[in-house]
């Protein structure tokens, strides 16, 4: 089973299928940046989703994660 990432700001897609290294990256990015810029995002604002493959059973499923 592989999962990929999907990651939003206020409910907009920034990034999506990302494996798991570089949503790593990107997710701390994003939150350090939202934390020390002065932007328009609170870190309340990102969020993102699990997206695993589950190809034994020919189907995706879907866990959503807010931070």
């Amino acid at each position: 089973m592989s999962k990929t990432y999907h990651i939003y700001a206020k409910g907009t897609p920034l990034y999506w299928n990302l494996e798991e290294e570089e949503f790593s990256i990107r997710w701390r990015e994003l939150t350090a940046m939202v934390g020390l810029m002065k932007t328009e995002y609170s870190i309340e604002d990102l969020d993102y989703e699990e997206v695993s493959d589950m190809k034994n059973e020919g189907s995706l499923s879907y866990t959503e994660h807010s931070y």
